[in-house]
Formats: structure tokens, sequence, C-alpha cells
């Protein structure tokens, strides 16, 4: 009997100091992310300079060389739901983005019905863009990956990135470079 209970004495002590090994490479892990959130992969670092690009949009061509110095990009998928409302937001003046230029890139097949819809909410609002998902301007940026994508771009660099609105206000107004 009194083996056993040291048997079970000696796994409880194996089983704690795991756990506690364990614990602690976590919060290494917390300690080491900005803020205590790790970066989202779905989004281009924050830091990262855009690189070039050349895109037609509508009438007008977008290119790197003739950003501005501020910018608000974003990236929206034709089969997104989350893009969808974001753009009826943007067409209904329900966000406070932060200053700059807007531009706008859809990514669907040329042709797409549900591209076109987006492209019409998003005309008033700046230029707007349809590239497919392999275009170069998705590397450009980052490597957007994740939709909806909205970036803050100051001098060429990727300042500020958020899937939602309020989000990408909050990272841009305090000043933060986020994710």
């Amino acid at each position: 009997m009194l083996a056993s209970l040291w048997g079970v004495v000696a796994v409880l002590a194996v089983a704690t100091v795991l756990n506690l090994l364990l614990c602690l490479a976590v919060i290494r892990k917390l300690r080491a992310a900005p803020d205590g959130v790790a970066e989202d992969p779905h989004l281009p670092v924050a830091g990262t300079a855009v690189g070039d690009f050349t895109v037609p949009a509508g009438e007008a061509v977008l290119r790197r060389a003739a950003l501005p110095g501020t910018v608000v990009a974003g990236f929206f998928s034709a089969s997104c739901a989350p893009c969808k409302t974001t753009i009826a937001r943007i067409a209904a003046g329900e966000h406070d983005l932060p200053s700059g230029e807007r531009l706008w890139f859809v990514v669907a097949d040329a042709g797409d019905p549900a591209a076109e819809a987006m492209v019409a909410g998003l005309s008033g609002s700046g230029p707007v863009a349809v590239v497919d998902g392999a275009d170069p301007v998705l590397r450009a940026f980052g490597g957007v990956n994740g939709y909806p994508t909205l970036l803050e771009i100051r001098d060429g660099t990727i300042r500020a990135a958020a899937h939602d609105l309020d989000e990408l206000r909050s990272l841009a107004g305090a000043g933060r470079v986020g994710p």
C-alpha cells in the first residue's frame, strides 16, 4: 500500500513540474508579443515598406511612386461577408478613417457580379482596382492574405493594419504601430 502511494506521489510530482514548465513557456511567449497580443498572421506587418506596383483602377492607374504621404488602403474579397459589411459602412460614411487618400482593392475574377457590386459601393470614396488573388499588388502591400484588410500607410510604410474600420482608427489615432 505504501509503495502505491509513493508511486502516485511521483506521478503527480512529474505532472506538476511539466505543468509549471508549460506555464512558464506560455508566459514568456505572451511577454514577447507587443501589448500581450500575438500578431495576426493574416495582416501585413506594421513597419513594412510598400513595394512597387502598378494596377489599373477604372480611368486611373495606381502606382507606388504616386502614393501621397498618407494613404488608407483596403483589400476586400468578393466572397467575404465581413467585406460586404465594411464596404456598406464606407459607402454610408459610417466610419472615421484616418486622414489621407483612399485606395481600394477588390480581390476577384474580372466580371464577377459580386466584385462589380463592391466596386460600385467603394467608387465614391476613392479609386478602386480589381485584382486576382495572385496579383503582385497583394505582395507589394506586405503580402495581404486575409479579408478585409485595412492599412494606414505613411510615407510608403505600413503604420497600422487591421481587419475592422474601428480597430484601424484606434490604432492610427493612438499613433501606435500595430497590429
